[in-house]
């Protein structure tokens, strides 16, 4: 009986799901489970937005309970995961523990940040939500406006 079962086909050891046995080269920071590696360029980034309010509420390395679950809130606004809330709060927190002064720790944690995935579309669509609103006030006007025949007539 052969020892191979559970092992990748043609290599020794485990294999990842979603690795590529055809990839060449070092894979991780550059592609993360079939993701491009996403960096910050722009100030508006999600991402870094959490990293700097994150920087801006340490109390040495310190983060408040209370302080945490508003960030994790407006990094769930601006689309952010819970899971990458928590994560980029850990990435800033961690450098501050090192050390490093707060307002320096998003700069510190910048290529972190990158493989953390940016949201998609940015958070909620404000155009439906403007077409939802408007859709509601049209409903509301026309069953106003039933009720007062229905009461008139």
């Amino acid at each position: 009986m052969e020892r191979t079962a559970g092992r990748a086909a043609g290599r020794g050891g485990l294999r990842l799901v979603g690795d590529d046995p055809g990839l060449k080269g070092p894979a991780w920071g550059t592609v993360i489970l079939g993701r491009a590696k996403e960096p910050i360029v722009e100030p508006t980034d999600p991402r870094w937005v959490l990293a700097v309010r994150t920087a801006e509420q340490l109390e040495g390395s310190v983060l408040r309970p209370e302080k945490r679950q508003r960030l994790v809130r407006v990094g769930q606004m601006m689309g952010l995961t819970t899971f990458d809330c928590h994560l980029i709060i850990a990435m800033v927190q961690d450098r501050a523990r090192r050390g490093r002064a707060a307002e320096l720790c998003p700069a510190a944690v910048a290529d972190q940040l990158a493989l953390v995935p940016k949201p998609e579309g940015r958070g909620r669509d404000r155009r439906g939500d403007l077409w939802r609103v408007a859709a509601m006030a049209v409903l509301l006007v026309a069953m106003q406006m039933l009720a007062l025949m229905w009461v008139l007539g």
